[in-house]
């Protein structure tokens, strides 16, 4: 099923028709949200005709409220939606879960407070709340000093995957070497500092 151009038809089934009438409910109410913002430009670009802009704007809240509710009985999707631009807004979307999920991939193996502030600007209070949703109950506790043989394991990894972001790069070394980040990151800031503040900057 389109989303962009096509109705379900009659054997859609019911699992498509709700997602289509849940699809046209977050519409309309967005419109709404236009609506009481006075983007009368976007609600335009919309396909929406002036007089249409008028009566929109003379709703109440609770009449928007029904108006979205009812909106699967007669959208024209074809008409409400930019094809190019739902494609950047899913695009974005996909970007901030491996984000997220490179995230707690790094609390996982360890990351500190300074690690996490430094690559995401993360505060103490993030960083506590962060762990409790993960279940991550390790204090962590002291961080040590990496072996010889760890700091050449470690630099080799770093060294040899420079094309990988540097939450990726961390994420790599750290389920290859099995060392708590913190303990990584301590060693890494002997050599690599200007690396992270240059990304993070950037």
């Amino acid at each position: 099923m389109s989303i962009v151009s096509d109705k379900p038809g009659a054997g859609a089934g019911a699992i498509q028709a709700d997602f289509y009438l849940g699809l046209a409910h977050q519409i309309m109410r967005y419109i709404a949200q236009l609506t009481a913002d006075g983007n009368i430009a976007l609600l335009l670009e919309l396909g929406f005709a002036p007089s249409d802009v008028g009566r929109l704007s003379r709703m109440n809240v609770s009449e928007a409220d029904r108006l979205s509710q009812l909106a699967g009985n007669f959208l024209n999707t074809a008409g409400l939606i930019n094809r190019d631009k739902l494609q950047l807004a899913i695009d974005y979307l996909e970007q901030e879960r491996e984000q997220q999920e490179t995230i707690d991939s790094l609390f996982r193996l360890k990351a500190t407070l300074p690690l996490m502030n430094l690559l995401y600007s993360m505060e103490r209070e993030a960083f506590v709340q962060r762990r409790k949703l993960l279940d991550i109950t390790d204090p962590g506790g002291r961080i040590r000093h990496l072996t010889e043989p760890e700091e050449t394991h470690v630099y080799q990894l770093w060294t040899q995957n420079r094309h990988l972001a540097i939450p990726n790069r961390l994420v790599l070394i750290g389920q290859q070497t099995q060392i708590p980040l913190g303990s990584v990151f301590h060693f890494l800031c002997t050599f690599a500092s200007d690396e992270f503040h240059v990304e993070t900057s950037a």
